[in-house]
């Protein structure tokens, strides 16, 4: 590839610039099959949080000769939330058109659930692997913004994740009653019903209604485990307490029952915006900011990004002190007037769970996380090949290691500068070639190619 990438962006970056939508999530015109041996199919799927970036990042791929050499790339994008349907056209290693929807069929009848977070899509691409020939790599690309788990039902030990950027998650609320900084502890007693009102936090008198995404929500996962929320707190409940509202909330317009998708206050019910607090990607909530006369992409609905307090520790064996920290996830950058990722504060690599074994749950700043694209290797289809040529890399010594444009993004080619806006554009933070600060013990082993992507699998 040269300047094929750059060429096809054009559009995409033009209407990040003016605050227009991306393109829309509309259904396909037909619903054919492609042939194998000329064309392939990609489709990617799962998590919202990475649904934006990989629309863009996927539909400067599509019609592309040049990516998979021999072969013509055909890109789609399932939304988490399909509305009404999305079809994807059938290959050689999913053999009919799909029309995904938010209910309907579960197998490969024409129409399926489209996976709706990150983990309703490990466990659609787990269960690829036990399908007859044809019946597999309908997902070819899983959206993640959780890490990889433990090797089971719905991690294989085939999926490569490929990290491309940071990105931090934390407390969000649209009530005035709400204070602007809690603790890790305070964001916890919340959410064990400890806490009930907001003016026992630093904020004014006020009930709190706990809110979270819907169950197969990486965004939730990841919060609920960053500020050691378990299943037996959310269970609690109390006069003053009521149950969370997740997988069945009424929308803003008083409609029907609906599950409650992560990283948006919109269809928080209307009598619960001066209750609610919500997790929040702080990626997204920037990204949202920017493009504040978009109501197709603002969807924050007065919620503000809380900050959080984190009590420093003391050194234990190889592991350094840490200071106290109270820190925003985003800051506001005067040069563009926009909010960013606060790189420059606690949003950096060696502040990621999975990168830094000293981290320590209950002291160090909470909330800091990868962004990822998976793919499975369980049958090298052409579809996982093609998609290893659009996120991957091959994580051996360089220079002879293959990386794509996005875990490549150093400026010098056309592709590469622009995979690297896309990540800045969508909110996000790019990853250096060198794996975290100087002398900080950071994921050994997940970038010996020196590539702007890590690698991980499942354990």
């Amino acid at each position: 590839m040269k300047k094929s990438l750059l060429k096809k962006g054009v559009g995409v970056a033009a209407a990040l610039c003016t605050g227009i939508a991306m393109m829309a999530f509309a259904t396909p015109a037909h619903a054919l099959v492609y042939s194998g041996s000329t064309d392939v199919v990609v489709a990617a799927g799962g998590s919202d949080t990475v649904q934006n970036f990989d629309e863009a990042l996927l539909a400067a791929y599509d019609g592309s000769t040049t990516i998979f050499p021999s072969h013509t790339v055909h890109t789609f994008n399932i939304p988490a939330f399909p509305s009404p349907s999305y079809v994807v056209p059938g290959d050689d290693n999913c053999v009919q058109s799909v029309s995904w929807v938010q209910s309907g069929g579960t197998d490969l009848t024409g129409t399926q659930n489209a996976p709706s977070g990150s983990g309703a899509g490990k466990t659609y691409i787990a269960g690829e692997e036990a399908k007859v020939t044809g019946q597999k790599g309908c997902i070819d690309i899983g959206r993640s913004s959780s890490a990889p788990g433990a090797i089971g039902a719905s991690e294989k030990a085939t999926f490569e994740y490929y990290a491309f950027a940071l990105d931090a998650v934390s407390w969000s609320s649209a009530s005035l009653q709400a204070p602007p900084i809690l603790t890790r502890q305070q964001v916890q007693d919340i959410y064990s019903c400890t806490t009930t009102d907001w003016s026992t936090v630093g904020g004014t008198p006020g009930p709190i209604q706990r809110y979270l995404p819907q169950s197969a929500s990486g965004t939730r996962s990841f919060f609920l485990s960053q500020f050691g929320i378990t299943t037996t707190m959310l269970n609690t409940t109390s006069g003053s307490c009521p149950a969370v509202k997740a997988d069945s909330i009424l929308n803003n317009a008083g409609g029907a029952n609906i599950k409650m998708e992560e990283n948006q206050c919109a269809t928080i019910e209307a009598g619960d915006i001066a209750k609610a607090i919500m997790p929040y990607s702080a990626g997204l909530w920037s990204y949202q900011s920017a493009n504040a006369g978009n109501p197709t992409i603002d969807v924050r609905n007065g919620c503000r990004l809380g900050a959080v307090s984190a009590p420093g520790k003391a050194a234990a064996g190889s592991c350094p002190a840490t200071s106290a920290v109270k820190a925003n996830p985003v800051k506001w950058v005067t040069s563009d007037r926009t909010y960013a990722l606060d790189t420059a504060g606690e949003i950096k690599e060696e502040n990621v769970t999975i990168a830094n074994s000293c981290l320590s749950a209950a002291n160090d700043f909470p909330g800091v996380r990868y962004v990822f694209n998976y793919l499975d290797n369980a049958s090298n289809l052409l579809g996982y090949q093609a998609a290893f040529n659009m996120v991957g890399f091959a994580n051996t010594a360089a220079p002879s290691a293959a990386k794509s444009p996005l875990c490549s993004n150093t400026g010098v080619s056309d592709d590469q500068t622009y995979a690297l806006a896309l990540i800045g554009s969508y909110g996000f933070a790019p990853l250096p070639t060198t794996v975290g600060a100087a002398g900080a013990a950071v994921a050994p082993g997940s970038n010996v190619a020196g590539s702007t992507c890590r690698k991980f699998v499942p354990a």
